[in-house]
Formats: C-alpha cells, sequence, structure tokens
C-alpha cells in the first residue's frame, strides 16, 4: 500500500504526493464530467512535459474518457488531422491554438486553479472505477505515420492498458522503489511504461521539464539525475549512451 504523503511526482523544482496525485486528478475528472465530458469521449492532450501531464491523464481515464496524445513537436497539419480523424471532443493545452470546430478548448492553467462543483471523491484508486467502466473502452489513442504518411490511429482499451502493465510490473526485475523520468513526448507509445509504471508500483515518476528539443542533450542530463535507477529507451538513444558516462548512473 502507497503511503499519501509518499512523493508520486517530481520535478527539478516542485514534488507531489500520492494524496495530491489522487486529488488532483479526481479534480480534472470532475471537471471534464461537468462539461459533459465522460464515456466515448476522446480528449486531445497538447502540453510539453510537466507534472500537468501524469494529473490530466489520470483525470481523463477517470472520467471515463480516452486521451490522444499529440506531439507538439509536429506540424500543425498533421495535428489538425489527428484531431479530426480522432473525433476528439475536448482538448487540454497551455498553448493558444487556433479554434476548433466542435472542440471544446481547456487552458491547463484554468483547470489547475479551479475545483470542481462536484463533493471530493474519496476513491484512492487512479483509475476508473471497475462496476463503472468496460475494460473495452479506449484508454488512449495514439498515432503513427501509418505506412501512406497519413495519422493512424491505434486504439488502446482499459483493460489491455492494465494487462500490459501488470504483466510489466511482473516482468521487469524492479527496484523498490522504482524512479523513472518522464522526458520523452507522450505521443511516443514507450511512455506509457514511464508515466504509469513508477505509479502502480508505489515508486516517483521524475519529470524532466526540459526546453530543449534536442533529445540528446535532455538523456544526458536525465542519466546524470543520481536519483534515477530505471529507464525506458528505444534504440535510437542507444548511441547517445556509448558516447556518455552512462557506467556513473544507477540507472538499470
Amino acid at each position: 500500500t502507497t503511503i499519501p504523503d509518499a512523493i508520486a511526482l517530481r520535478s527539478e523544482n516542485s514534488s507531489v504526493t500520492y494524496q495530491e496525485l489522487n486529488d488532483y486528478a479526481i479534480n480534472i475528472e470532475n471537471q471534464l464530467r461537468n462539461r459533459g465530458i465522460s464515456n466515448g469521449h476522446r480528449v486531445a492532450v497538447y502540453l510539453p512535459c510537466s507534472l500537468d501531464i501524469p494529473v490530466i491523464l489520470l483525470g481523463i481515464l477517470r472520467s471515463g474518457a480516452a486521451y490522444v496524445p499529440i506531439d507538439r513537436g509536429q506540424p500543425s497539419l498533421r495535428t489538425r488531422e489527428i484531431l479530426k480523424d480522432a473525433e476528439v471532443s475536448c482538448m487540454i493545452t497551455d498553448a493558444d491554438v487556433a479554434d476548433q470546430p466542435d472542440i471544446l478548448t481547456l487552458k491547463v492553467d484554468e483547470l489547475r486553479h479551479s475545483e470542481s462543483s462536484n463533493p471530493q471523491d474519496q476513491s484512492t484508486s487512479f483509475l476508473p472505477d471497475k462496476d463503472d467502466k468496460d475494460p473495452a473502452n479506449p484508454a488512449y489513442v495514439i498515432y503513427t505515420s501509418g505506412s501512406t504518411g497519413k495519422p493512424k490511429g491505434v486504439v488502446v482499451s482499459h483493460g489491455a492498458l492494465m494487462s500490459y502493465l501488470n504483466w510489466a510490473c511482473g516482468y521487469y526485475e524492479l527496484p523498490d522503489p522504482i524512479v523513472m523520468p518522464l522526458f520523452t513526448s507522450i505521443g511516443f507509445d514507450l511512455t506509457v511504461t514511464s508515466l504509469f509504471l513508477p505509479l502502480l508500483s508505489g515508486g516517483t515518476l521524475r519529470v524532466f521539464t526540459h526546453t530543449t528539443d534536442n533529445q540528446a542533450l535532455v538523456l544526458l542530463d536525465v542519466i546524470r539525475d543520481k536519483s534515477l535507477n530505471t529507464i525506458k529507451l528505444t534504440p535510437a538513444h542507444l548511441n547517445i549512451l556509448i558516447n556518455s558516462e552512462a557506467e556513473k548512473t544507477a540507472i538499470r
């Protein structure tokens, strides 16, 4: 059982306990529900890497909606194509984006500083109640370029997401407590592991709020962080590691 006062999220200058994370996620859930967002809806998330990301995603999942991660580094045309193809009902962002027809746009600052009008839910679970949600419902929709170069959405259900995460918790030899970095775009599928594995295992998600799009520089910052002990990478990152001081890190 995770201690409520244990650190769930940590960035360079801030931290969030499990109790705070739960309360924040419930507030996001209730604000979405108050705006009519629930089962069957899809919510685009267009945000930089920050402590807001896991809070927003958990709130969306709790509401029963599916999140659609948008890579901020991609061309605006691709973003518009994804919003249309995914039939997005709502978009959460911190940017001034052009109005999208039939899409409710919510600024993350407003969500962060607003209290929902619903009574505070006392649930301690990050994810939707089992009795309230069908595991076949979509949890998120992630886009690849597709063989034609057009965005192609892959729908991942709540059941599939939990099956994978439960498998990963058992398969990977996780340190206790696990401290894992979030530094890649939520538009990449590998980020799902980094996002949820530490939270499900009672560890800490270390969020890197980088100001550069240079992944080599960001990765160097990650492996120099002495608090980290686990990381998930792609083969593309290996050359960076070979030329770094990876042997001096506790990351496995």
